[in-house]
C-alpha cells in the first residue's frame, strides 16, 4: 500500500483525525507499531464505516504523555518458546 504524503493544511485550518497508516507517519512509526497502540488501547481510534481513524488529539496527546506501555510487553521467549535454546542440564528427547 503506497502512502499518500500528509501535506500540512493552510493556516487554521486542522485535521480532526488521520488514517492509521497516515498516523504512523507522523509518529514516525510503522504501520504495524501504529495499529499495536491501537490494539493495546494506548493510541485511541474511531470506526466511521470500514474506516479506522485516530483522532489528532489522540495523537497530541501519545506525544505529550509518553509511552509507559511497551509495543512488545511479552517476553521474546514467552512468544515463541520453540526458540528457546536448551540449557546445558536439560536432557533432550522423550526417553531421556
Amino acid at each position: 500500500m503506497k502512502l499518500r504524503r500528509v501535506d500540512p493544511l493552510p493556516p487554521g485550518e486542522q485535521r480532526l483525525a488521520y488514517s492509521i497508516a497516515e498516523a504512523g507517519q507522523l509518529l514516525g512509526l510503522g504501520q504495524a507499531s501504529t495499529e499495536r497502540l491501537v490494539a493495546l488501547g494506548r493510541l485511541p481510534s474511531v470506526k466511521i464505516g470500514r474506516r479506522r481513524l485516530v483522532p489528532a488529539v489522540a495523537l497530541r496527546r501519545l506525544i505529550e504523555e509518553g509511552s509507559p506501555i511497551p509495543l512488545n510487553p511479552t517476553p521474546r521467549s514467552q512468544r515463541f518458546p520453540a526458540l528457546e535454546r536448551p540449557t546445558a542440564g536439560r536432557k533432550r528427547g522423550a526417553h531421556g
